[in-house]
């Protein structure tokens, strides 16, 4: 095979035949994660005995925490053999494990460099939302395509500040034994390695900063993924402390880093701005790389999608609860439709977010929850696949983001796209969506009604105008900017 990136992201039918059977096999490790079996499970407990007996102990924890918070979750220790086997190849375990006898990358030996990818809070539990998302839809496309001379390995970072190979991940990941992945070793450093911080270990950067300084003494390169710096922005969308978190993590950014790579152009704006602000004498490299779009569609989604009913636009909001989303003016919004006779529906995907305890109540006793307000919490890919296509428009009513993952998710199965009128949604959608401006939830339901009628006249923006991108796409180009001397 060429040792080249062109030829590391051309067309290729066997490169996308193994492609393929790795997508669908990381699809059924997923599916078999979060089961029937283990919901029901979930469900017998709280139905049983002890959990009512419990419940009044669980409620005093609850309120003897302060309102807004978020305690981070505790680290795996470091905990391995001292006499640990050398590690298998991540590449030709996963190709392996999908299609013996495959082969997508050079062997082994001659791919000397590591490519460390840091999947710290991905390794400690997968919440299947957000940056977590983007963090193993890049890590598969590394491990499938990995830059020339290099080897791919996940790292996580331990409760005592070290990193360590994240092979029992590895072996969760692809479904393997933690036998034939190796165990969760130290990570040796040597000339010429890079560091991808592709996690955002925003809430652990003190923990990180010795680790990541002995990386570079000993010849890595590092480089982060910036995914937004709204915390800084906006604290007031997100728990109490988050700001000052993340003020130290861009700071551990500027002192660690050769490389910033955001996710934009916006947040390559914004993160300028802020290295101004936090680190005015940092000499970081700051660039760009799109994400990509395409969805996993190997299985049928959970049930529980409500069916489109026939004549009803169904107005679809993609994203994890929470205050910048824009869901409490969305909801506000649809009671106006609503109650002026406007037959249509919300369906909501995403999970449960912070500072959204009043607004989860609303939404859960809402006359019209289970008609024609819907929420979908969890469901995978193929579940959100599903709600795309089942839907009229994505309503991207967010009030600040990054990227805007779901305009290109939309855009990719054909979905037209009304979005609150921000820079970077125009930079990601182009002429490829409608806007709207609103300040209240009149104002936006004044916006759909508009929007409404233009569809209804074949009127509307044609999603096919948006760039797409596919996740392979996204990893090329990031592989890119990790070349760049």
């Amino acid at each position: 095979m060429p040792n080249s990136e062109t030829r590391s992201c051309a067309d290729d039918p066997e490169r996308d035949r193994i492609r393929d059977l790795c997508s669908a096999l990381l699809a059924l490790q997923a599916q078999a994660r979060s089961n029937q079996e283990l919901r029901d499970e979930l469900a017998a407990m709280k139905a049983s005995h002890s959990w009512r007996v419990t419940e009044p102990l669980r409620k005093l924890r609850r309120w003897l925490r302060p309102a807004g918070t978020v305690v981070a979750p505790q680290l795996q220790p470091a905990d391995y053999p001292e006499d640990a086997a050398p590690l298998r190849d991540a590449t030709e375990l996963l190709i392996h494990r999908a299609a013996p006898g495959g082969a997508l990358a050079l062997p082994a030996a001659q791919r000397p460099r590591q490519l460390l990818v840091d999947v710290t809070e991905l390794a400690r539990e997968d919440l299947g939302a957000g940056v977590q998302r983007v963090v193993q839809r890049i890590l598969v496309e590394l491990l499938l395509g990995p830059p020339p001379g290099f080897r791919i390995e996940p790292v996580r970072l331990c409760a005592d500040g070290t990193y360590v190979h994240a092979r029992s991940y590895l072996a969760q990941l692809i479904g393997v034994s933690r036998d034939v992945v190796g165990a969760d070793s130290p990570v040796r450093v040597r000339p010429g390695d890079q560091f991808l911080g592709l996690d955002l270990i925003r809430d652990r950067a003190g923990l990180a900063r010795n680790a990541l300084l002995a990386m570079k003494a000993d010849g890595a390169s590092i480089a982060f993924v910036v995914y937004d710096v709204l915390p800084l922005q906006r604290p007031d969308w997100f728990p109490e402390g988050m700001a000052g978190r993340f003020r130290q993590w861009v700071r551990l950014v500027a002192e660690c880093g050769d490389q910033a790579l955001c996710i934009s152009e916006s947040v390559c704006h914004e993160m300028r701005v802020a290295l101004a602000t936090e680190s005015p004498a940092s000499k970081i490299n700051v660039a760009s790389f799109p994400l990509g779009a395409d969805l996993d569609g190997w299985l049928p989604p959970v049930a529980g999608l409500p069916e489109p009913r026939p004549g009803v636009a169904r107005f679809l909001m993609v994203g994890t609860v929470e205050p910048r989303k824009g869901h409490a003016q969305v909801l506000d919004a649809f009671e106006q439709l609503w109650s002026s006779g406007v037959n249509c529906e919300l369906l909501i995907a995403g999970s449960t977010g912070w500072i959204v305890a009043d607004l989860v109540e609303r939404l859960r006793n809402h006359p019209e929850a289970g008609k024609r307000l819907h929420w979908i919490e969890g469901g995978g890919d193929a579940s959100l696949l599903a709600a795309y296509r089942d839907s009229t428009a994505l309503l991207a009513a967010s009030w600040g983001e990054g990227f805007g993952l779901p305009l290109v998710e939309a855009a990719a199965n054909g979905l037209p796209i009304l979005a609150r009128d921000l820079p970077v949604f125009r930079e990601v959608a182009g002429r490829g969506a409608d806007y709207f401006t609103a300040a209240s939830g009149a104002d936006l339901a004044a916006a759909i009604q508009a929007w409404l009628q233009r569809w209804r006249e074949g009127a509307v923006a044609d999603p096919l105008e948006v760039r797409v991108s596919s996740w392979r796409d996204s990893a090329c180009a990031l592989k890119g900017l990790l070349a760049r001397p």
